[in-house]
Order: C-alpha cells, then structure tokens, then sequence
C-alpha cells in the first residue's frame, strides 16, 4: 500500500504548526509520514515538533542552522530516495491545512487513471478572519493531461502549476527529476515552488486534475509574495524561460496558433508578474535610488520589452478578445509607473540617460504623450548637463597634467 509522504518547511510558526499537524492526523487514510524541517526558526517551532514526533513515529524532523540552507538529508529530493517509487509526496507549508479526504480521494483518483501527479483545488484564506477569499478550482469536473494535452490546455492548468502545494507527486517522477533545482530556491524564492512544479510536469507522463478543493493556504501581509527580496526581479524573468523551455519540450505537431496562444499565456503570466513586483519595490523600504535601479532592471529585460512592443498582447485568449483587455491593462500600469517616475526629485549621475529612455519606452507604450515629452526634455537636459560636466572635468585634468610636467 502506497504511503503519502509530507514535507513541511516550517520558519517562526509556533502559533500554527500544531493545527497544521493535526489536519494530517484527521486524514481518512493514516498511512502517511511527515518530514518537516524547522528552517532556523527563532520561536519554539522547533521544540513543538520534536515534542509532537516523540508521540508520533510517523513524524521525521530535521533542523537547519541557516536560513534556507536545508541540513543533510532534509531537502525533497533526499527525502524522496527513503521511499518507494510508488509511494507519493505531498507538501503543506507550516501554517496550513488539508481537508481530511485529501490522501483517501487523490490515491484512489490517481490509482485509477495511472497518474504520476494528482492536483485538487486551493481555498485562499485570510489568516486572520479565517475566512475564504478565493477558492481555486477546476471548471470541469475533471481533466486529464498526457503529453499532447499539456499543450493543448496550458491556459487551464497553468493556475496550478504555480503552486506546488495541493498535489500527489508519485516518489519515481522525483526521483528521476533534477535536483540541481535545490540551489536555485535562494533565487526564486516565493516562485521556486513553480519551478520545481515545471519540473515535475515536464516529466510526469500522465497528470490528473480534480474539481475539489483539499488544500487550505492562510494567507497573511507577512508573505513572500507582498515583500522585497534579491532576486525578485530575476525569478519573474527566469520562470518565463522555464515556462518556454516547458512548451518546446511537449511541442510535438502541434499547430502554429495553439504555440502562439502558449506563449501569450506566458507573456500575460509575465505581466501579472511584474505588475506585482513593481508594486511592491514602490511601497517597499529600499532607498529612492535602490528602487529606480530595480525599475530600470525590469524596463530593459527582453521579457519586459516583448509584452512592451506587442501590439497583439493576450488578443487569442478568448475572454479578453473582444475589449482588448490586457492592452488597458498594458496601459494603465505603465501609465502609473511614467507618472511614479515623472515625480522622481533626484536621479543620480550614472542613470539619468537609461531613467529617461526607458521612462520614454513607458510612456510609449501607454500612449503616455505628455510624459513622454517630459521624459524627451529631461534626456536632452541631463545630455547637456553632462556635457558640461564632462567639458569641466576633461579641463580639470588637463590641468592637472600641466602642472605634473611643470613639476617634472
């Protein structure tokens, strides 16, 4: 009998690891282990754990001393060779839950149809009124994907691909994965569960979607996806390239038009993407001259400037054909984002000309023409005002010269 093994990172979770814990103790089939490692916590998460795992054999803790840095034989792919290929892996983050049928009803569903990865649904809570904010599900009652069908229904199923919670993956479609993926979570951070989900379906022949929702995520202000951190800007970006990647991988006769729809898809996945991150380096602590850096860093990446110079952007998805939806979209966010900047009191020396020229490209794209003047007269004012700096040091130096040689 096949056994689910769950893998928990858990960081500073003490108010929620024993409700967490207790959702898999309700499962209605109790053949299931935990793994959960207490990634450096400064509360007394870790002492709950080793307190719940001397009452439960079934519960494996492991303890990293850095932050993110996972302790010898705790991250998933080590965990996943203790097991047979036939068993399954299943993650749950430190403060949420599953519905006590998930393991009965996904088992059975993926025995069924010889799946290698099962998916339910999501409900989005609020952490602190518990109440639901979202609930992601499957329109039809249920789908089916082999390899041809990843590419025909990208568009449904991409929504849960982003997260890699809610899922059965069988232990053999691990094990045959890269686990190089391990270095990259310091870089993705709150998106290494997509990358690592992109990775498990490029190699899962068959992947089964269920229309119920088993996994409760409680969602708070503190999360990854609210903050700041290195290497935001660069996981937008790298997650577009593995999504392509993805696509090539499963093109295999398939029509021009289906690969053009994909890779809209991924182009307003991309948008939605940055539309978040650009938010949240506005609203974010970092320094005015940090955070106009980062903008600069988003505004010149080639995957910014093909939704940028797109006239077509998210035309073939069908619901926002008709009312060229995310051309408005385009538009207001970087209408909004050329005003932000057009308010910028002091802009340093050394990006002045690429401020303006991608502030230029902004205001193009939105149809932004007063503040694409204002950017123009700001590029010819720094051109010369530089100018003039240049002319005053290249004196300055010559002077310094002479009087070297005079002294010499």
């Amino acid at each position: 009998m096949s056994t689910v093994i769950f893998w928990t990172t858990a960081y500073n979770n003490e108010q929620t690891i024993e409700r967490t814990y207790k959702s898999l103790c309700n499962q209605t089939d109790a053949n299931w282990m935990w793994h959960v490692v207490d990634d450096a916590s400064t509360d007394m998460t870790y002492e709950i754990l080793c307190n719940l795992a001397r009452q439960d054999t079934r519960i494996i803790v492991k303890r990293n001393k850095i932050n993110r840095d996972y302790a010898p034989g705790s991250n998933i792919w080590e965990v996943a060779q203790l097991y047979s290929d036939d068993d399954y892996l299943a993650i749950i983050d430190g403060d949420d839950e599953y519905e006590n049928k998930f393991i009965e009803i996904c088992k059975n569903y993926g025995k069924e149809h010889n799946l290698d990865i099962i998916i339910g649904g999501n409900k989005f809570i609020d952490a602190k009124t518990c109440g639901i904010t979202f609930i992601r599900s499957l329109e039809a009652p249920m789908l089916i994907l082999n390899k041809k069908d990843k590419l025909d229904y990208f568009y449904a199923y991409y929504q849960f691909m982003r997260t890699y919670w809610g899922k059965l993956f069988k232990i053999g479609i691990i094990k045959n994965t890269n686990s190089k993926n391990i270095d990259i979570k310091p870089i993705y951070g709150y998106s290494w569960d997509t990358a690592f989900c992109i990775e498990q379906f490029s190699y899962a022949n068959r992947i089964g979607i269920i229309n119920e929702s088993f996994y409760k995520f409680f969602r708070s202000n503190d999360a990854q996806s609210y903050k700041f951190y290195e290497g935001r800007i660069e996981s937008d970006q790298k997650l577009f390239e593995l999504g392509e990647n993805y696509l090539m991988e499963c093109n295999a006769g398939v029509s021009d038009k289906k690969t053009l729809f994909n890779q809209q898809v991924l182009e307003i996945i991309y948008f939605q993407s940055i539309k978040s991150s650009l938010q949240v380096i506005i609203n974010c602590d970092l320094s005015s001259h940090e955070k106009y850096l980062k903008i600069l860093k988003i505004g010149k990446s080639k995957y910014t400037q093909s939704i940028l110079l797109n006239e077509n952007l998210g035309n073939l998805i069908v619901q926002y054909h008709n009312n060229n939806f995310w051309i408005k979209q385009r538009m207001l966010l970087f209408q909004d984002l050329a005003k932000w900047m057009l308010n910028a009191t002091s802009i340093e020396d050394e990006i002045i000309l690429d401020y303006c020229v991608i502030g230029q490209l902004f205001c193009a794209t939105s149809g932004y023409e007063e503040g694409w003047i204002k950017f123009k007269n700001l590029h010819s004012n720094a051109l010369i005002e530089l100018g003039d700096k240049m002319i005053i040091q290249g004196k300055n130096e010559l002077q310094e010269l002479e009087k070297y040689y005079f002294n010499n």
